[in-house]
């Protein structure tokens, strides 16, 4: 089959885009069960059909976009796959918006005007970095971020005035510098150059503000629909107490407060914690409390009773410590929410050393277009 992007497959921001995607269900099941049979047979009776996601185009609502070059142009782009120093040039992006190809051209011919130059990870220097957008699915807003080696505020500030101009739904532009030799999206200040600092996003009834270096699902329709599985399986009463561990910005806590007694969120990004509790507050929910810090220190000097530990980590996992003083809470269930399948299977073997049974694997198609896969994990005390 063909793909509907003429960038595949050099691009490396899709791998299966050229695959039907109920074929791309059958080969992520077919691949997480593999998973699973290597590091913890015991968990794959226990495994459940994949959810497919209804939007498989256009579901990203955070892209982060590299800046390049030539000869004649400057250019707008994601890196050529399996080379970090080469970028290849887009005219749409089927990931995160249709509007996507209009705001490329006139970044690119605005640039391409200035002779600004882009970044090199070789050497290391070059002024364009990155433009990462965030674009809320729900409202329709748009967040630019231009990543930049040094301050250039008025190099930028005309763009950000016609992009402006040409798009309302673009309620913010931010340019944040990085002056890390790392090739990363990252940065340490930023200028406010159009609106606000944030956008706005809903799941379910609950609505969140995300700043630019808050963590939000990447796909928030499909988030809904992961987070009901959240709900189904870490929810059994009213009263419930739950611990939500790797918090962000409250997301999950939030989604279940209203159906539980409450939430204690635990996370160590200061802004995620500040959105956190901003999160609440507008939200008008006064069941949650958020404490700030790394999950394995507060769960050593503090004591929890809890029914259910909610834990979403990084891709890497949870730390041993972590893993090990969430264990010892002795929750009478834990709801493991992953998209690493394979930290995913051996820290869930370690969890069952250690007085839990997995009840059930529910894996979920957050990311159509790619190998990855999110799970949730429903696992009860012995």
């Amino acid at each position: 089959m063909s793909s509907i992007c003429k960038h595949f497959p050099d691009c490396g921001g899709c791998r299966t885009i050229d695959v039907p995607y109920a074929d791309q269900l059958l080969a992520k099941q077919v691949d997480f069960i593999a998973c699973a049979s290597q590091h913890f047979p015991e968990a794959v009776p226990f495994i459940a059909p994949i959810i497919g996601c209804e939007t498989p185009l256009y579901y990203r609502n955070k892209m982060e976009y590299a800046f390049g070059s030539d000869e004649t142009r400057v250019y707008l782009g994601l890196k050529r796959r399996g080379h970090f120093d080469q970028v290849v040039p887009l005219t749409e992006c089927f990931l995160l918006s249709d509007k996507m190809g209009d705001i490329f051209a006139i970044c690119n011919a605005y640039f391409s005007e200035k002779q600004t130059s882009t970044w090199n990870p070789r050497r290391h220097s070059g002024l364009l970095r990155h433009l990462s957008i965030r674009h809320s699915k729900g409202d329709d807003q748009y967040l630019l971020n231009f990543i930049v080696s040094e301050a250039c505020a008025e190099l930028i500030l005309p763009l950000a005035q016609s992009l402006a101009a040409k798009f309302p739904e673009i309620v913010s532009i931010l340019m944040s510098v990085n002056e890390s030799h790392g090739d990363h999206a990252l940065f340490s200040s930023s200028d406010i150059l159009h609106g606000q600092d944030f956008i706005e996003e809903s799941l379910g009834e609950v609505r969140f503000k995300i700043s630019p270096l808050s963590f939000f699902q990447s796909n928030p329709r499909q988030a809904e629909v992961l987070y009901d599985q959240i709900r189904k399986l870490a929810v059994e009463s009213a009263s419930d107490r739950i611990l939500d561990l790797y918090c962000g910005i409250g997301s999950i806590g939030l989604y279940l407060a209203r159906h539980v007694g409450s939430v204690i969120g635990i996370e160590e990004n200061p802004s995620a914690i500040n959105d956190a509790h901003a999160n609440a507050e507008r939200n008008g929910i006064s069941n949650v409390s958020f404490k700030l810090g790394k999950v394995k220190n507060i769960l050593k000097f503090e004591t929890f009773d809890v029914d259910c530990i909610v834990t979403d980590p990084p891709r890497c996992g949870m730390t041993p410590k972590a893993l090990k003083r969430m264990i010892a809470v002795g929750a009478p269930r834990i709801v493991y929410v992953s998209c690493n399948p394979v930290t995913l299977f051996q820290e869930l073997a370690v969890i069952c050393e250690n007085g839990y049974r997995v009840d059930i694997v529910q894996p979920v198609d957050m990311f159509p277009n790619t190998l990855h896969v999110e799970t949730v994990v429903k696992l009860v005390k012995i």
